[in-house]
């Protein structure tokens, strides 16, 4: 299974997430996305842990996609969506949709991404 989407799912799709910075590396063929935090969707809700800064870089990008509008009332790129299907045996299709508008998407090989830990809610030990 792709630990990515995986990922991706747990965490709620990065709903509301805030980009901090896009750096796309056409020669190293690399996507990094800096996020303000990771678990923004969860602000407010019991499993919220605070604030995880961190980064999700896409490595061996064959091909990408921006369709980004930028106007001069935006202020910060905010994650809509963010989803990953199998593009074949060992590349994936990474689909990044954002308000107030637009995308990015590509195809690659491999994610980097951090290991998050949501806090627990209900599982008490009852010994």
């Amino acid at each position: 299974m792709n630990e990515l989407k995986s990922f991706l799912e747990r965490l709620g799709g990065l709903h509301d997430a805030v980009v901090r910075q896009l750096v796309w590396e056409p020669e190293a063929r690399t996507l990094r996305l800096e996020i303000v935090d990771l678990c923004w969707n969860f602000e407010g809700l019991p499993e919220y842990p605070g604030a995880v800064p961190g980064a999700i870089v896409l490595r061996g990008v064959d091909r990408i996609g921006f369709g980004l509008h930028i106007g001069a009332d935006v202020e910060r790129l905010n994650i809509y969506e963010f989803s990953v299907k199998e593009e074949s045996a060992d590349e994936y299709w990474a689909t990044i949709s954002f308000w107030p508008s637009g995308y990015i998407s590509a195809v690659y090989r491999a994610a980097d991404f951090p290991v998050v830990e949501l806090r627990r809610v209900g599982h008490e030990d009852k010994n």
